[in-house]
């Protein structure tokens, strides 16, 4: 190593020991105080602050343990930057958080105004109304008996949205009464709330859009199934071991959805309706008991809540992280989704005001149908050229067992009716660990089997996805279809 390079490896180090002490005044009372790092939390930072290297790694996106450990509770980082930051409102600096690894600056468009006013404008022109629907973390509450903590420019962003006629449905000061009253919000090893304070969440904004005069019509049979109980390591245990251990593992209580009446016996399970008119577009809040790869049960999410709340089955497009754009992304390749809807909810992490992707999408007209929309559902085999492979970090130790990716294929050849260039999708990761697939480069040849995307996104839709970078939208239209294995 050259003496030269020593200067910046020790200023490097510096500012990753500054981070972690910056971490310690965020958990008492949401300020700063002059007398420093509280007690309890210098205690259970120590081993942070003890490991600098380890935190300097993780914020250059080489170690995905953004993981805070205090009085039996695991943390995400990120969540805990959203509410001791600087306003997401206001320029950003040069700090950003890290999953996997670090977003290219130049890439991310910070201020969510322009994505959400503009979204909302494309919704109403449809005659739909948005609502949007904020979800809070654990470390907004992590002072019980204390008032939320919450990021600067959360109080200016609920303005914005008043002004310009937004509907905002806010869950802190109902979520602040809960926690009062003696109730658990989050899971303690994992980033997501309760199955009760999810439950809540549903019967609130079941209210808010009935006093709005947003709450659909209808009356749908449903029943929630036999409860069903679960054991388990969250999201951040993960993150913060290579595997499960008995010391962060809780066990919950979950309650399926399913239809009654003559529906029972065939296909029984809850789906999402695209007759509904209502659609919630959602993250892996929405996600976290209703997707069965995230290890809490399945059937029995905020979707499926709300859907028995208001009595009427309901549309949901929703994709684990990313909240600021994925969905909006689904939707964008769905918009026939659209069709007959009065309102849309959107559900997104709170954090992701701070550190999310607020890019402007446009959405395309409704047209008559997707072009993979066939009427075959059994594997062809299609042959041709890769000419575009999404962008997949490093992956250490993925925070999700499996990911979606993406692949653009040329000069396609088959014996079924598909274009010249179609985008394939298929696992590109599996048990936490990057598949084969992450080793094709553009240029490789390729011979695969396939099904239309169609087929299977009820299944595979709502994991997270590596997409190809399409900033000129040129992919909204493009034939989708799935890698049979």
């Amino acid at each position: 190593m050259s003496l030269a390079a020593m200067p910046c490896i020790l200023v490097v180090l510096t500012m990753g020991y500054l981070c972690v002490i910056h971490l310690g005044h965020f958990m008492q009372d949401g300020s700063r105080t002059e007398r420093g790092l509280e007690a309890d939390y210098l205690e259970a930072s120590a081993s942070q602050v003890q490991k600098p290297l380890t935190r300097v790694r993780a914020r250059l996106g080489l170690l995905a343990n953004d993981v805070v450990q205090r009085d039996g509770e695991l943390y995400y980082l990120p969540d805990i930057e959203h509410v001791v930051g600087r306003s997401f409102l206001r320029e950003a600096g040069k700090n950003d958080h890290v999953v996997l690894r670090r977003r290219e600056e130049k890439l991310r468009a910070r201020n969510p105004l322009p994505a959400i006013l503009d979204f909302d404008r494309q919704l109403r022109a449809r005659g739909i109304q948005l609502v949007l629907l904020p979800t809070p973390s654990k470390a907004m509450f992590a002072a019980p008996g204390k008032k939320a903590i919450d990021n600067a420019g959360f109080e200016e962003f609920l303005e914005a949205m008043q002004k310009d006629e937004v509907p905002v449905f806010d869950l802190r000061p109902h979520f602040a009464d809960y926690q009062e009253r003696g109730h658990d919000l989050f899971l303690k090893t994992d980033s997501h709330w309760t199955p009760e304070a999810m439950r809540l969440s549903a019967i609130l904004l079941t209210a808010f859009l009935e006093r709005e005069g947003l709450r659909p019509d209808g009356q749908d049979e449903l029943l929630h199934g036999v409860t069903k109980t679960i054991t388990n390591s969250g999201d951040l245990a993960i993150l913060l071991k290579s595997g499960p251990s008995a010391k962060w593992q809780e066990t919950i209580a979950v309650h399926p959805l399913r239809r009654s009446g003559e529906r029972r016996s065939e296909g029984s399970r809850w789906r999402p309706d695209p007759d509904s008119p209502l659609l919630l577009l959602g993250d892996s809040f929405t996600n976290v008991f209703s997707l069965a790869e995230m290890g809490w049960g399945k059937d029995a999410g905020l979707v499926e809540a709300l859907s028995q709340c208001l009595g009427v089955s309901v549309d949901r497009l929703a994709r684990n992280a990313d909240g600021a754009f994925a969905s909006r992304q689904a939707l964008q390749q769905n918009a026939d989704r659209l069709e007959g809807k009065m309102v849309v909810v959107w559900q997104f992490a709170a954090r992701e005001l701070s550190f999310g992707d607020w890019k402007v999408l446009p959405l395309p007209e409704i047209k008559a149908g997707p072009i993979d929309a066939g009427l075959w559902e059994n594997a062809v085999e299609l042959e041709g050229m890769i000419a575009e492979v999404a962008k997949v970090p490093p992956l250490t130790r993925a925070p999700y067992r499996r990911a979606v990716m993406e692949v653009r294929l040329v000069a396609v050849v088959s014996d079924a009716a598909v274009p010249e260039g179609v985008v394939l999708h298929g696992l590109g990761v599996r048990d936490r660990k990057p598949t084969a697939m992450t080793k094709w480069k553009a240029g490789d040849k390729l011979k695969v089997k396939v099904v239309p995307w169609r087929v299977v996104e009820e299944r595979y839709g709502r994991l997270h996805r590596f997409a190809l970078e399409d900033p000129e939208f040129k992919l909204i239209d493009a034939a989708r279809f799935w890698i049979v294995e």
